[in-house]
């Protein structure tokens, strides 16, 4: 035989010597499988209404988890509030208890399963007084389950979801993490006063409702205005999308401690927190504390007002505790409907037009000079107004000159809301609306409201 044979079967025997070594790890890994794969098999079924209480015993502790009319109470803590989810499906598993497949029919070493000495005793017991144990082993990451026994059968079975949350389940798990009832996204009408408080930037907004005639003054657009730290109209698309949507959906990712006092408040940053948040909504008044990041640095603790449990939740579930004003101010200049003011003045130098504006049974009548004006081209006008929206802020340069003003008599007050608009260079000006401004204006924007004015004025002659 040559050399090259003599090493090619060196190498054959080598890799069978591997190929021995790994299956005897992994049968050490894993116990024998005595039977073939079958179809699973129901170990205990009753109906869940019947289920008057699981008991759970494993590393964590003991807990027994009450049901009476779909209502859930720990039998140790009656106080604590639990997730109806959660415990549902605890109370589910209970009432029907499935072997996804039987492993084998009596066990010879208890101790291949983790059974000898069980890692969860689950005892369900029903509402007529009797009881089935239940006991859980290792759990088999090849079979992605975990070992499972009914008290009075000497066969092992891999327990189908969810057997194997029994093993790590605690009373934490089970608390209900809802900071705040939800409630309809389109039910925004309802939301009192919204106050967020930034304790590291110092910066605090105030969402206050409108009153019914500044509502019907804006024709339903919006139903709060901010009023810290100064009043302006909000954007509603960020205020649905992100305020109220957070708000409707409020939910922290899980409880972290109970039973925590005030002393206890500096070991998870809530003795100083980094925002306060604070909402109504049906005459129900929220504070919800947010602290430092807890042991993981991907969450953030919070604690609601009135309840003594810490929670972590994902700073995503909470992007409006960093809204700005440039956020939620809206980018239009002055927000009014069409019908809420009885004239619109314009004026840039010499040029002057008065357009007033007068309710007709359902219709509006507007007139220039005492001409009729079509509430087509009217419209128009309006919406070139309404299509100049603010851009960045900008500092008004001391000494800039007007450049044009409009000016609106509100139906309702009778007050006059007068927007300016100052010099700044070729393309932009300054924009304030009763002597309060921030932010800039393209000026073609504004020539584009005097060009349309002007056109109709002219059409009159």
């Amino acid at each position: 035989m040559t050399k090259k044979k003599w090493i090619i079967i060196a190498v054959c025997a080598l890799v069978l010597v591997a190929l021995c070594v790994t299956v005897a790890m992994l049968a050490k890994m894993e116990p024998p499988d005595t039977r073939d794969w079958g179809d699973r098999e129901l170990l205990f079924n009753v109906e869940e209404s019947q289920v008057a209480q699981v008991a759970v015993e494993n590393q964590n502790g003991t807990f027994t988890l009450n049901q009476s009319n779909g209502s859930y109470q720990l039998a140790e803590r009656t106080d604590l509030p639990l997730s109806a989810g959660k415990s549902s499906s605890l109370i589910g598993w209970g009432s029907q208890v499935w072997g996804r497949r039987r492993v084998t029919d009596e066990a010879v070493d208890l101790s291949l399963y983790g059974l000898d000495d069980p890692a969860c005793t689950v005892t369900v017991t029903l509402i007529d007084g009797s009881s089935q144990i239940f006991y859980l082993g290792d759990y088999s990451e090849q079979q992605n389950s975990v070992y499972l026994m009914v008290e009075g059968s000497d066969a092992v079975y891999l327990g189908s979801y969810p057997a194997e949350e029994f093993l790590h389940v605690d009373l934490l798990g089970l608390i209900y993490t809802d900071l705040a009832e939800s409630f309809s996204a389109d039910s925004y009408p309802n939301l009192g006063t919204i106050n967020i408080k930034n304790h590291t930037t110092g910066f605090e907004l105030n969402l206050a409702p409108k009153t019914d005639a500044e509502v019907e003054a804006t024709a339903g657009y919006s139903y709060h205005k901010v009023t810290v730290p100064y009043e302006a109209e909000i954007d509603m698309d960020y205020f649905v999308d992100t305020i109220v949507g957070e708000l409707d959906n409020l939910q922290a990712n899980s409880a972290i401690a109970i039973d925590v006092t005030p002393e206890d408040y500096a070991d998870y940053g809530l003795d100083n927190p980094s925002y306060t948040l604070y909402f109504e909504y049906h005459n129900r008044k929220y504070t919800i504390l947010f602290g430092d990041h807890s042991d993981d640095d991907y969450y953030i603790t919070c604690m609601r007002e009135g309840r003594n449990i810490v929670y972590r939740i994902s700073p995503t579930m909470v992007t409006l505790l960093d809204t700005t004003m440039s956020d939620i101010e809206t980018e239009l200049v002055y927000l009014r409907a069409v019908d809420s003011f009885n004239w619109m003045e314009l004026t840039r130098g010499s040029e002057n037009y008065r357009f007033d504006v007068k309710r007709a049974d359902d219709a509006l009548d507007v007139t220039i000079g005492g001409k009729a004006v079509e509430m087509a081209d009217f419209q128009t006008l309006y919406g070139a107004f309404m299509d100049t929206t603010k851009k960045d802020y900008v500092e008004l340069p001391e000494g800039a000159a007007l450049y044009a003003s409009i000016r609106f008599q509100n139906r309702a007050s009778g007050s006059v809301d007068t927007i300016e608009y100052y010099e700044l260079d070729e393309r932009r000006l300054f924009v304030s609306v009763n002597g309060v401004g921030r932010e800039y204006v393209l000026r073609k924007d504004v020539e584009n409201i005097f060009t349309t004015a002007a056109q109709i004025s002219q059409n009159l002659e």
